[in-house]
C-alpha cells in the first residue's frame, strides 16, 4: 500500500468544529418533503452512470463510493471517508450539524473559510441533487491534489461531499460526476 497522501480528517474535524451548532432538532422535524427523483449533477455534461461501489448512509442522504474504493466508518453518524485502494484519492460525506436556517450563501462562506485548502478556493456552479441547490467550491489543496466540495444546508445539517483528489482533470470530473449522481436524500 502506497503512503496515506492528503488525509481529510483533522480538516473535516476542524470544519465541524466551527459550523457546529447548538441542540439538534429530531430527524424530520419540520423536514417533511416528498420523494423528488435525482436530477443530473451537470446540465451541459454528458451522462455519467452512478458510482456503483460501497453504499453511504447518513442521517438525511446516501450516496456511493466508487467500486474498489474502501469506506472508513469512524465518525459514522456525521462523516464517512471512502478511499482508493492506494490511499491517494479520498472522498468525504457529511451530514453535520450547522446553526438552523443558515444560508446557502453563508455555508459557502464558511467551507472556503475552512475546509483545508491550499490557495482560495474558487466558486463553480451550483448543481440540483435530488431537488436541492449545492453550493461547489474547487481549488488547489496541496501535494499536487486538487479539491472538489458540494454542500447544501439542510435546516440544522449540512449535507456535503468533498473530492481529494490526484487524477486528471477528465478522471476527476467523471469520478465526482458518477458520486453525485448516487445521491439521495432520505
Amino acid at each position: 500500500m502506497g503512503r496515506r497522501r492528503g488525509c481529510h480528517f483533522p480538516r473535516s474535524v476542524r470544519l465541524r468544529q466551527l459550523v457546529v451548532g447548538v441542540g439538534r432538532a429530531p430527524f424530520g422535524a419540520g423536514h417533511g418533503r416528498a420523494a423528488a427523483p435525482s436530477s443530473p449533477p451537470s446540465p451541459t455534461g454528458p451522462a455519467v452512470p452512478a458510482a456503483g461501489g460501497p453504499k453511504v448512509t447518513l442521517t438525511r442522504f446516501t450516496a456511493r463510493a466508487p467500486a474498489g474504493w474502501r469506506l472508513d466508518h469512524s465518525f459514522e453518524r456525521e462523516i464517512v471517508f471512502a478511499s482508493d485502494r492506494h490511499f491517494v484519492n479520498e472522498l468525504s460525506y457529511g451530514d453535520t450539524s450547522i446553526y438552523p436556517g443558515t444560508s446557502l450563501a453563508r455555508a459557502e462562506r464558511i467551507v472556503a473559510r475552512n475546509d483545508g485548502w491550499s490557495g482560495s478556493p474558487k466558486a463553480g456552479p451550483r448543481v440540483t441533487l435530488d431537488g436541492r441547490t449545492f453550493f461547489h467550491l474547487s481549488g488547489p489543496a496541496g501535494q499536487g491534489q486538487w479539491y472538489d466540495v458540494y454542500a447544501h444546508p439542510d435546516g440544522d445539517r449540512l449535507l456535503q461531499l468533498g473530492f481529494r483528489t490526484d487524477v486528471p482533470k477528465p478522471k476527476r470530473e467523471r469520478l465526482v460526476a458518477s458520486v453525485l449522481a448516487s445521491f439521495h436524500l432520505r
